[in-house]
Parts: structure tokens; C-alpha cells; sequence
């Protein structure tokens, strides 16, 4: 592994070899000064930012960071010359020689030779821009479906019926009139409040959806907590890992 090679060629204070094993690195890795001037950088990052090799170095890790992310990083930087930590790992977005911005993960620790050298510092840089966007999407989605769920006057539900957690969206709570906070998101809590006259038909539709990994449609009755009646509609498909 790359992070062997690095540790036992910094243990023992051989410099050119982890410059070798930096340069052929599947990810991307720079030394910088205290200050942050970078002054090696290997190919996987220089292809990453889109910056030849001599065109990255002498340039800071500030100046090829999104500005609005450039005040944290600065802070780090102050932390290590002032002696207050020896590593960090945060993430922010760089931006590539076109101005593209990127989201990447980066680990930089403080790399100290001998009294009779320079403290320099090595910086891992992994591209997580698919993640991120990925999240994005994510949160567009969650978004969208709170929004529609409004709409609707609708709410949501999972259950796992391995792990036996259950997940109540937010409209959930409005319906029932509640904090989510005051009460447990789980079949009994729920159970608890549906009409005594309907919890028999409810539970034999569950258990029939359990035992032949089909779903149901059914109406009945939910008495909230403040003591107003509510009927419902439930629309439950089962899914199969």
C-alpha cells in the first residue's frame, strides 16, 4: 500500500522515496510549506485541478481554493504554524486552472525531517465530487417529496422489518398533531392510537403483508393524542431484499 511506503520512507528520513511513491499515488498528493506554497504536487492531482506540474508549483493552497471555503482553510493552516495541531481533514472545493470548482476531502499532516529542515506538509486530495452531487440529488428528492406530501395532506412511513426501525416523514407528526420529540416513531406508538375497533382489522393486514410480502390498502380510524379523530387511508408496499 501507497500509506505504508510513505510512513516507512518518512520513518526513516528517506525524502526521495516517498516522493516516488507520492508521484505514482492513485490519488492526489502535494508537499507544501508551513505556509501552505505548494512545491511538489504528483500527476493524479495535477490532472485532477487541470495545472502542468510547474504551474501548480509555487502556487498556495488558497489560491486554488473556492473563496468562500479559503477563510477555513487559512484557519488550519494558522492552527499547524502556531503548533496547535499537526493534522486536520476537512471538506471543501478547489478550483480547477478553468475555474471549474470540485468538491474534494482533504488530509494534510505536518511532516517535521530534523531540526536542520524545513517543516513541510503532505496533503492527500480525493476528488468527492460524485458524492457530493450525488447528496445534492438526494436532498432535492427528500425536498420534492416533503413538498408533495404537504400537498397532499399525505404522510410517509418505512419500517425494516429486520433491524425493526421505523422512519415517519414529517407530515406524519402534523397529522397527528404532535412534536416529534413527544412521541416514538414505531408500529406500537402508532398502534396505540388507531380506533380499538379498527386495530384488529389493521393488524390482520399487516401480518397477511408479512407473511406473503404483498402489500394492502386500507381505511380506518386514528385517534390523536389531543383526542380528535382522524381517518386514514394507508397505501403499503412491500419490498424484498
Amino acid at each position: 500500500r501507497i500509506e505504508a511506503i510513505i510512513d516507512d520512507a518518512l520513518a526513516s528520513g528517506d525524502t526521495e522515496r516517498m516522493r516516488g511513491a507520492l508521484e505514482f499515488a492513485a490519488t492526489g498528493f502535494a508537499l507544501t510549506s508551513q505556509q501552505g506554497e505548494i512545491l511538489e504536487a504528483n500527476q493524479h492531482l495535477c490532472r485532477m485541478l487541470g495545472y502542468s506540474r510547474e504551474e501548480l508549483k509555487g502556487l498556495t493552497a488558497v489560491e486554488i481554493t473556492h473563496p468562500d471555503d479559503a477563510a477555513k482553510s487559512l484557519a488550519y493552516l494558522r492552527d499547524i504554524e502556531q503548533g496547535k495541531i499537526d493534522s486536520y481533514e476537512f471538506e471543501k472545493r478547489h478550483l480547477k486552472k478553468d475555474g471549474t470548482p470540485i468538491w474534494v476531502n482533504v488530509r494534510l499532516s505536518l511532516l517535521n525531517y530534523s531540526p536542520r529542515r524545513p517543516v513541510e506538509l503532505i496533503v492527500q486530495v480525493d476528488d468527492i465530487t460524485k458524492r457530493k452531487q450525488a447528496e445534492s440529488q438526494l436532498q432535492y428528492k427528500e425536498t420534492r417529496l416533503k413538498q408533495a406530501l404537504a400537498a397532499a395532506n399525505a404522510g410517509a412511513w418505512e419500517t425494516n422489518l429486520t433491524s425493526l426501525t421505523t422512519w415517519w416523514a414529517d407530515e406524519i407528526y402534523r397529522i397527528l398533531r404532535v412534536e416529534p420529540e413527544t412521541i416514538s416513531a414505531n408500529q406500537i406508538s402508532w398502534n396505540a392510537l388507531v380506533h380499538p375497533e379498527d386495530r384488529e382489522k389493521l393488524q390482520q393486514s399487516i401480518e397477511q403483508a408479512m407473511a406473503h410480502a404483498c402489500g394492502y390498502r386500507i381505511v380506518y380510524r386514528l385517534i390523536r393524542p389531543d383526542g380528535s379523530m382522524a381517518w386514514l387511508e394507508d397505501y403499503v408496499d412491500v419490498e424484498l431484499n
